[in-house]
C-alpha cells in the first residue's frame, strides 16, 4: 500500500510537472514570437508547447528503457530494474496531462468555442477519438499492470519504453509545419501534383479524342526535358556575356559568320552546253486565285510569326476575302518581278542541341523563321518547276523525293553489300561529307544551272529576286538583333531549297561519275553512288578509282561553293581490297580514315554486312528513351496502362524499329529483341514477371511484327505490292532450288522464303515467327 501511495504522489508531482512545463513553454513562445513580430495564432503556439513537451517525454522515456534494457539483457525474464515500475507512474502522469493539453489545444483552435463545458468535451472527442481512447486504456489498463505484475519481465518494458525514441522526430514536424517551414514545401509538392494530374489528363484526353498534337505537346511538358537556352553565352575570346544586348549582338555575329562563306574561286563552266527543253512547257503567267487558295492550304500550321508577324493560321482563318487580297499582291509581284523586303528577311532562333556547353554558340542550332506570304510565292514557284526537275534528277538521288525516305538508302546499301560477299567481290565506300552544304551554295552558279535544266526566265528571275539581297536576325527572347546580310545557300525552311539543292548535287556528281571509273557491279548493272541530300556515298571496286572519284568531287564541288571535309570523310572497305594494317587514305594531300563500321543515315553498317551491330546499338538508343521516360511517364499514376503502352508504341517502338526494313535477323537478334520488349512491358505494367495469361493480353496491345515491315520495303524498293510479292513465286515452285543461290542469311533470302509462305496463304505475322 506504501508502494501505490507513493506512486500516486510521484505520479502526482510528475502530472504537475508536465502542466507547468506546457504553460511555461506557451508563454515563452508568446513572448518569443511577439519579440520577433511573428504572426503566429495562439493555437499553433499552444500545440508547439505540446510537442515541446511530448518531446522531453519521449527523450526520458528512451533513456529510461535504455537503461533498463542494458541492466536486464542478461536474464530477460526474471531480472528487475526498478525504473521500469517507477516510471509508468511517470508515464501516467504524462498521459493524463497530454490528454488535457490536446482539449485546450483543440478549444484554441475553434473558431467559436460553446459555451457549455460537455459541447467542448464532445467536440473534443470527435475530433480526437483515437488519442483519446489511446491515453485512456494506457493509463487505467496498461499502466496498473506495469506496476503489479510482481518485477518479471523488466527486459520487455524497457523495450516498450524505448518505442518513444521517434517521438522527437514526429514533434519537430509539427514544430517546423506550424512556424511554416513545410508549409511551402507541401504546396510546391501539391502544386506540382495538381499540374502532373491536369497535364495527364489532357494527354488521356486528347489521346482518346485522336488529337496528336495537343496530345504529344502535354507529353512534352510532362517530360519536363525540354532544354532551355543558358543565361549567358560565350563570346568569341571566351568572355561571358549575360545582358540582353550583349547577347543579340553575339548571336548575331556568330551567325553572321555561319552564313558568310566566300566566293569560289573557280567558275562554272557552262559554255557549249545546251539547255534543256521542258516538256511539256513551263507555264509563266500569273497565278490564278484557285492555284494561290492550294498554296495557302498547304502551308503548316502550328509555326511562329515571320518578321511580318503573319502567321499561316490568319492566312487560313481569313477566308476567301484574305484569299482574294493576297493573289492580288502575288499577281503584282509576279508582273514585276520586284519582291517586296520582308519577303526576304528571315528570324533565326538560336536551339541547344541538348549535348555539350550551352554557353557555347556552337552547340546551337538555328531555326529559320521565313515570311509565310514570301512561302506562298515559293509554293507557286515549287508548282511550277518541281515535276520538271524531278524528271531530269538522277535516279540516285532519295533526299526530298515523294515516296523516298533514308530506308531506301540503307536498303540499297545492305543489299550491294550482301550481293558483293555472296560472290566474293569486295568494294570501297566513302561517305563524303560536305562542309554547310546548305549555306554555301554560290547561288550564280545554281542559278546557271537552273537555265541548263531548262527553267524559264521568268520564273529564274523570281526565284532569283526572292533569293538576293536576304537579311537573317537574331531573335534571343523577346528581343531581335539587327539584320545581316546572306548571300549565299539556299534558304532553310524554303521550299525550293530542296529542289534547289538537288540540281547542285547532281551536277556534281555526274562529273564526278564522266570522269572516274567508280561503281559496284553487281551482274549487269553498276551502282556508281547513292545519295540523300548532302550524304553522298561513292562506291567503288578499287583504291585508285576511289581517290580518283574524290579527287574529281572536290574539285567539280568548288565552282558551286560547295567544301568537302575531309575530318569527317570516312572510307569503308568491304571484303580483302587492302591489308589490314592500312589505316587510312591518301587523296587532295588529305588523310581519310578507314572505319569497319558507319553510322549511315542513322544505321550502322558493319563491313561484314551483317545486322547484329545495327541491332544492338538500336537496343541501346530504345533503352536510353525508356530510362529518360521513367519518372515522368511510366512511373505516373494519373497515365492508364493503355495509354502508357500507347505512348510506348509512339515514341519507344520507332526508336527501336528504324530501319528494321533493311535488317538480316536470325534466330538470336529476334530472341534479343523481344526480351527487350519485355523487359520495357513488365517495366510499364510495373510487374516483374508476367504469367501467360498476362503476357498474351499485353502482347495483344503492344503486337509489333518486324517481317512485315521487309514486304513493305521490298515492294518500294521494286515498285510492288506485298500481293504482287508473293505471286512473284509459284505456289508449286520448290523452295530449296530457290534457295540454291541465296546459300547464305541475309536480306534477299528472307524476302523470298515469306513470299513464298504468304503466297501459300500465311500470314505476314506467322511468316515472321517461323522464319529463322
Amino acid at each position: 500500500m506504501n508502494k501505490v501511495l507513493v506512486g500516486c504522489f510521484v505520479c502526482g508531482i510528475s502530472g504537475l510537472a508536465w502542466m507547468a512545463l506546457f504553460l511555461l513553454c506557451n508563454q515563452c513562445l508568446s513572448y518569443f514570437f511577439r519579440a520577433k513580430k511573428w504572426s503566429i495564432s495562439v493555437h499553433h503556439t499552444m500545440n508547439m508547447s505540446e510537442a515541446i513537451v511530448s518531446s522531453l517525454q519521449a527523450v526520458l522515456s528512451s533513456v529510461c528503457g535504455i537503461v533498463v534494457v542494458a541492466a536486464c539483457r542478461h536474464d530477460v525474464i526474471k531480472a528487475v530494474h526498478p525504473l521500469a515500475s517507477w516510471y509508468a507512474w511517470v508515464a501516467a502522469s504524462y498521459f493524463i496531462y497530454d490528454t488535457i493539453a490536446m482539449y485546450k489545444v483543440h478549444v484554441a483552435s475553434l473558431t467559436e468555442v460553446p459555451k457549455c463545458l460537455a459541447d467542448r468535451i464532445s467536440s473534443y472527442l470527435r475530433r480526437r477519438t483515437l488519442l483519446a481512447i489511446h491515453h485512456i486504456l494506457v493509463t487505467v489498463f496498461l499502466m496498473p499492470v506495469l506496476v503489479y505484475r510482481s518485477g518479471v519481465g523488466d527486459f520487455f518494458v524497457g523495450c516498450f519504453y524505448c518505442v518513444e525514441l521517434s517521438g522527437p522526430f514526429t514533434n519537430m514536424r509539427v514544430v517546423l509545419s506550424r512556424l511554416g517551414f513545410k508549409t511551402s514545401r507541401t504546396l510546391l509538392r501539391r502544386d506540382k501534383e495538381r499540374c502532373v494530374r491536369s497535364l495527364a489528363e489532357d494527354v488521356e484526353g486528347h489521346l482518346n479524342a485522336n488529337d496528336l498534337r495537343p496530345a504529344y505537346r502535354a507529353l512534352k511538358k510532362l517530360r519536363s526535358k525540354s532544354p532551355s537556352r543558358a543565361s549567358a553565352i560565350r563570346t568569341a575570346d571566351g568572355r561571358l556575356v549575360s545582358d540582353m544586348d550583349g547577347q543579340m549582338a553575339r548571336w548575331a555575329e556568330y551567325f553572321g559568320q555561319l552564313f558568310t562563306v566566300d566566293p569560289p574561286t573557280e567558275q562554272l563552266h557552262t559554255t557549249g552546253l545546251q539547255a534543256v527543253d521542258a516538256d511539256p512547257p513551263i507555264d509563266e503567267t500569273a497565278p490564278s486565285l484557285d492555284e494561290v487558295r492550294e498554296a495557302v492550304a498547304k502551308l503548316k500550321g502550328g509555326k511562329a510569326a515571320d518578321v511580318c508577324n503573319i502567321s499561316a493560321e490568319l492566312l487560313k482563318a481569313g477566308g476567301e476575302a484574305m484569299i482574294r487580297g493576297l493573289h492580288a499582291v502575288l499577281t503584282a509581284v509576279w508582273q514585276s518581278g520586284t519582291i517586296p523586303p520582308d519577303w526576304k528577311r528571315r528570324l533565326v532562333v538560336p536551339i541547344w542541341k541538348g549535348k555539350g556547353d550551352s554557353q557555347d554558340c556552337n552547340n546551337y542550332r538555328g531555326i529559320t523563321l521565313l515570311s509565310v506570304p514570301g512561302k506562298v510565292l515559293a509554293h507557286l514557284l515549287l508548282t511550277r518547276i518541281r515535276s520538271h526537275l524531278v524528271k531530269h534528277q538522277r535516279p540516285q538521288q532519295s533526299g526530298f523525293m515523294p515516296g523516298k525516305s533514308t530506308t531506301d538508302r540503307i536498303l540499297a546499301l545492305r543489299v550491294l553489300v550482301e550481293r558483293r560477299r555472296e560472290f566474293r567481290q569486295g568494294m570501297l565506300a566513302a561517305y563524303v561529307d560536305l562542309k554547310k552544304a546548305f549555306d554555301s551554295v554560290h547561288r550564280e552558279s545554281l542559278w546557271d544551272l537552273l537555265r541548263l535544266r531548262g527553267i524559264p526566265a521568268r520564273t529564274i528571275g523570281l526565284i532569283t529576286g526572292l533569293y538576293s539581297g536576304t537579311e537573317s536576325a537574331v531573335k534571343c527572347g523577346a528581343g531581335v538583333s539587327s539584320f545581316f546580310p546572306v548571300n549565299t545557300g539556299v534558304r532553310q525552311g524554303c521550299v525550293l531549297a530542296p529542289s534547289l539543292f538537288n540540281a547542285c548535287m547532281d551536277w556534281v556528281l555526274d562529273k564526278v561519275v564522266d570522269q572516274s571509273d567508280c561503281g559496284a557491279s553487281v551482274g549487269n548493272t553498276k551502282i556508281t553512288d547513292l545519295v540523300f541530300a548532302d550524304d553522298v556515298v561513292i562506291f567503288a571496286e578499287s583504291l585508285e578509282v576511289l581517290v580518283m572519284a574524290l579527287e574529281a568531287l572536290h574539285e567539280e564541288a568548288k565552282p558551286l561553293g560547295l567544301e568537302v571535309s575531309w575530318l569527317k570523310t570516312k572510307v569503308q572497305v568491304f571484303g580483302d581490297l587492302l591489308d589490314e594494317a592500312v589505316q587510312s587514305v591518301h587523296a587532295c594531300d588529305e588523310d581519310i580514315e578507314i572505319l569497319e563500321s558507319f553510322t549511315y543515315l542513322g544505321s550502322a553498317v558493319h563491313n561484314d554486312g551483317g545486322s547484329r551491330q545495327e541491332v544492338l546499338r538500336r537496343i541501346g538508343i530504345a533503352h536510353g528513351v525508356m530510362d529518360s521516360l521513367s519518372g515522368s511517364i511510366w512511373r505516373c499514376r494519373y497515365l492508364c496502362r493503355r495509354t502508357k503502352i500507347r505512348i510506348f508504341k509512339s515514341l519507344v517502338i520507332p526508336v527501336l524499329l528504324y530501319g528494321c526494313e533493311t535488317w538480316t535477323l536470325n534466330s538470336d537478334l529476334k530472341r534479343r529483341i523481344n526480351a527487350f520488349g519485355n523487359k520495357c512491358l513488365r517495366r510499364i505494367m510495373g510487374l516483374y514477371a508476367m504469367n501467360g495469361f498476362l503476357m498474351i493480353v499485353t502482347f495483344a496491345l503492344c503486337r509489333v511484327a518486324i517481317f512485315p515491315y521487309m514486304y513493305l520495303a521490298y515492294g518500294e524498293q521494286y515498285g510492288l505490292d506485298i500481293i504482287q510479292v508473293a505471286k512473284k513465286i509459284p505456289i508449286h515452285c520448290n523452295l530449296g532450288s530457290l534457295l540454291v543461290l541465296l546459300p547464305q542469311i541475309h536480306w534477299l533470302r528472307l524476302m523470298v522464303v515469306g513470299a513464298f509462305k504468304v503466297s501459300q496463304g500465311v500470314t505476314l505475322t506467322e511468316a515472321d515467327e517461323k522464319i529463322d
